[in-house]
């Protein structure tokens, strides 16, 4: 069996600007992969920077 058929996934659903969409595509093409993919990297990676911060694996929020 496939490691990506061991692991559940959830669906999310975002609603994003025609520009940033468009944005978007293009990083996902300049990287050759899905949308899906990159959006799906892009998640794990702040993820993964919060948990590094707060050193236990919450979710901070940041003052922007």
């Amino acid at each position: 069996m496939a490691k990506d058929q061991d692991i559940r996934k959830r669906m999310v659903h975002v609603r994003l600007t025609e520009e940033l969409h468009k944005k978007l595509r293009i990083r996902a093409a300049e990287n050759d992969v899905t949308l899906q993919d990159w959006v799906a990297v892009a998640i794990k990676k702040e993820i993964d920077r919060y948990d590094q911060k707060r050193g236990d694996g919450e979710l901070v929020k940041e003052d922007n």
